[in-house]
């Protein structure tokens, strides 16, 4: 037996030997009831994830507390609605990253999941709800108005742990709350209604964006060309 041959063959046993103790560690049980969601582990690593937490502090950010208006649409509207600190991802390495891991990660669970091919990707936002100020967002649904009728799925990714509160539920399906780890994230359908509960200690930092696919993407290129909005956003290709 070669060295090569050698050092493979304890590789394979390591990565064997790994992924039966991760299976051990996992929690059984029956689920009676869930929301039709997605949700998505290690979708960036413990690099990736200071470098987007210093991207926020070392950037200018603004306290969003409002959403679009539509007399049919989201559940609430008005000040009171959201408070979230967000920075928008501007810088060209770093959204780079973003999207190699998203494509990497979240597009091929996606296409297994929902059967959906994703082609665009909206200029994703760093956003931090801060329990000083009981930061949250109400239910509301993330596609009902004309300008945001295109999209097909929402990305929520925690970036840290050590908070309390801030778990993501979905109302229309039951009492049960969903929070990933740090890194892992939960994939959605924007005509879901949802909410992103209190967070009552601490401070939850996520990574926020929507996702659609080749007729989303034809109905936002018509939407900015009717309305001549200048909406940030960058194609998936």
């Amino acid at each position: 037996m070669g060295v090569h041959e050698h050092v493979g063959r304890q590789d394979g046993q390591h990565a064997l030997a790994f992924c039966r103790q991760s299976l051990a560690r996992e929690k059984g049980g029956v689920i009676s009831q869930q929301a039709p969601v997605l949700l998505i582990p290690s979708i960036f690593d413990e690099a990736d994830l200071a470098a987007l937490l210093a991207y926020w502090e070392g950037n200018e950010k603004s306290l969003v507390n409002n959403v679009a208006r539509s007399d049919a649409g989201n559940t609430y509207d008005g000040p009171q609605i959201k408070r979230r600190s967000d920075t928008p991802i501007q810088d060209r390495n770093l959204f780079a990253m973003v999207r190699t891991r998203v494509e990497r990660r979240v597009f091929p669970e996606m296409l297994k999941a929902f059967q959906c091919e994703i082609a665009r990707m909206e200029m994703p936002r760093i956003g931090c709800y801060d329990s000083a100020v009981l930061g949250e967002f109400k239910r509301h649904r993330d596609n009902t108005t004309p300008y945001t009728a295109h999209r097909k799925f929402a990305l929520s990714i925690n970036l840290n742990g050590g908070y309390e509160g801030g778990a993501v539920g979905f109302p229309e399906y039951g009492r049960a709350v969903y929070s990933p780890s740090a890194g892992g994230g939960v994939v959605f359908s924007c005509s879901l209604l949802h909410e992103a509960q209190p967070v009552t200690n601490g401070r939850r930092f996520g990574l926020f964006t929507f996702l659609t696919d080749a007729e989303g993407a034809k109905r936002e290129d018509a939407m900015l060309a009717q309305q001549g909005s200048a909406v940030s956003r960058f194609k998936v290709s």
